[in-house]
């Protein structure tokens, strides 16, 4: 298995059992649409844009998943809604 980075935050596993289940649900999601490896690895990638709830002026994003983004952790910290950060 590729070496990776294991914090538990921003999608990373963080524990061997969490990465055998995700590994698991993509089988079985392959499993049921019918989909090769082949088909996965030659998808482009940039066919689906990453999910962005929350934004700053500078183009900080966050997806609403996990733990609130450091630079909408100190907006929030100093006040500020994180409704100001909503992405219409």
């Amino acid at each position: 298995m590729a070496s990776r980075e294991r914090s538990g935050f921003g999608g990373v596993p963080s524990s061997d059992e969490e990465i055998a289940a995700v590994i698991a649900w993509v089988r079985e999601a392959m499993e049921r649409y019918g989909l090769t490896l082949d088909d996965v690895l030659s998808f482009p990638a940039q066919a689906i844009e990453p999910r962005r709830l929350y934004q700053n002026a500078q183009g900080d994003a966050g997806d609403g998943e996990g733990e609130m983004p450091a630079w909408l952790q100190r907006a929030v910290n100093g006040g500020q809604s994180p409704e100001h950060f909503r992405v219409s």
